[in-house]
């Protein structure tokens, strides 16, 4: 149970780390904003935001 509680959160902090590092790139592209999922879409438009005020 641990070690799949464990490979969760990695496999999320990984995802979040590559939306962070791609979001410019991928908010510019229509066809690529479609391959996210609503939670992805959701978060790389709140680090956008976040970015935008820093």
């Amino acid at each position: 149970m641990d070690l799949d509680r464990t490979l969760f959160l990695l496999r999320s902090y990984l995802l979040l780390e590559k939306i962070k590092k791609y979001t410019m790139h991928i908010s510019r592209f229509d066809d690529l904003l479609s391959h996210l999922s609503q939670q992805e879409r959701l978060v790389g438009a709140f680090i956008t935001i976040v970015c935008a005020t820093l």
